[in-house]
């Protein structure tokens, strides 16, 4: 492993916040299992005040959701992060195959031969993603770390805990308990169940909007309608704009581009340029392929995932929309036709469809070590959460030693990012 690579210092600020911020590179292997592995480079922020003379602090690790994601912009976790920085330095990376992290593209992906594929893209998991930062914590010479994961990044502490708990502090997890020992199918048999919840509630609230996503629906199956990149445009896409319900504020952003979309419809008999590039924004996974080709790959260990989540949805009449039949959103989840629909994803069809077959997945979780867990491990966790379960996050809580919850009843899965200061500030006391 080389040596710290770009190490270069700025200063900026958010919120009358000055920070110090350190950006810098480690090297890391591809492959862990490959003594002949190429090298990857990992690319990281150290963030503190940039008055702060303490120079002792431990380091947090903040693990970011996903999977394929980078690390979010300082603005958007300022409400935590100032608090944090109080006791902590801050370390922000992009997790391997995101940002500036060796990213995974369209365009990378067709450099790779066909036939290799699917062992090249089986290494970014969050084995290797926790590799890594083992990894980094050595070549920074760093004993122990606090670590804080936010939904995917929640799941990456658990794979932590499991195989290297004597590298850390304590964790803090913030709607990231994930399932173990669990197949997809019943996963996704728990988040379809509580997006049809959220359905329920969001057309309760706006019942005039059922007739008009119905409209919306209607014109899109019968009509040749394309999206701002030349996309054609479906009623299964429009559909995943239910992503909005598991969020705080998604209903009324969701609400105001229905009624938008569907008063322009209605006057001019086609769709406008704003609703379909809001329709656009939303497939955002689109520069980020990882979060389709590896979604139900997070939940596999010594088995397949079969695209799990388009099985159970072809279960569940409501979720297929047919004329004259009332319309439901889905919410997050992945499927087969997202990589021959969108148009950034065409080259990744072959091997998702071989991901989704693969059937020796490495276990991710320790069961044993995780029931005699010493870690101090304090997790926020939401009743109404739509994409990572209640009940299956209490299951899994049930068997994991030394962990305090504080569950809310209202709070929504990207909690984090509007509640930070109130959500960290809770776990630390804990």
């Amino acid at each position: 492993m080389k040596n710290c690579i770009e190490n270069t210092f700025m200063n900026t600020s958010v919120k009358n916040q000055s920070y110090h911020i350190n950006h810098f590179s480690i090297s890391v292997p591809l492959d862990y299992s490959d003594q002949n592995s190429q090298n990857i480079d990992i690319h990281l922020e150290e963030i503190t005040y940039k008055d702060n003379k303490e120079n002792n602090l431990p380091y947090l690790v903040y693990i970011q959701g996903g999977p394929g994601f980078e690390r979010p912009q300082i603005e958007n976790i300022s409400g935590w992060l100032d608090i944090a920085l109080k006791s902590y330095k801050v370390l922000l990376f992009d997790q391997r195959g995101t940002g500036k992290s060796y990213p995974i593209t369209n365009k990378l992906i067709q450099k790779i031969d066909t036939n290799k594929q699917l062992a090249f893209l089986s290494n970014f998991r969050a084995d290797s993603i926790v590799r890594d930062l083992e990894a980094i914590r050595e070549k920074l010479n760093v004993k122990q770390w606090a670590l804080l994961g936010q939904s995917f990044g929640g799941f990456c502490i658990m794979t932590y805990l499991s195989h290297y708990p004597d590298s850390i502090i304590k964790a803090f997890v913030t709607g990231g308990i994930p399932p173990i020992d669990i197949h997809p199918d019943d996963v996704y048999r728990a988040t379809f169940k509580k997006t049809k919840e959220k359905n329920k509630q969001f057309f309760n609230k706006y019942p005039d909007l059922q007739k008009k996503v119905q409209c919306i629906a209607n014109f899109i199956q019968n009509n040749e309608v394309k999206l701002p990149n030349g996309q054609l445009f479906t009623v299964e896409q429009f559909q995943i704009a239910g992503m909005y319900l598991g969020q705080e504020g998604g209903a009324q952003k969701l609400h105001e581009i229905i009624d938008d979309g569907y008063n322009y419809l209605r006057a001019n008999s086609l769709l406008s340029d704003a609703f379909l590039n809001e329709m656009l924004s939303i497939q955002v996974f689109q520069t980020n392929p990882l979060y389709i080709i590896l979604h139900e790959a997070i939940y596999c260990e010594g088995f397949a995932s079969n695209w799990s989540a388009e099985s159970v949805r072809n279960s569940l009449e409501e979720f297929n929309f047919k004329v004259g039949s009332p319309f439901y959103f889905t919410g997050e989840m992945v499927f087969p036709w997202m990589l021959s629909q969108m148009k950034m994803l065409k080259h990744f069809e072959g091997v998702g469809n071989q991901i989704a077959q693969k059937n020796n997945w490495k276990h991710l979780y320790d069961i044993n070590q995780l029931k005699n867990n010493k870690v101090p491990v304090a997790a926020f966790v939401y009743k109404e959460d739509m994409y990572v379960d209640y009940e299956l996050s209490q299951q899994t809580i049930q068997h994991i030693a030394n962990l305090t919850q504080i569950v809310h009843s209202s709070y929504e899965h990207n909690a984090i990012k509007i509640h930070g200061k109130e959500i960290f500030e809770a776990l630390e006391k804990i």
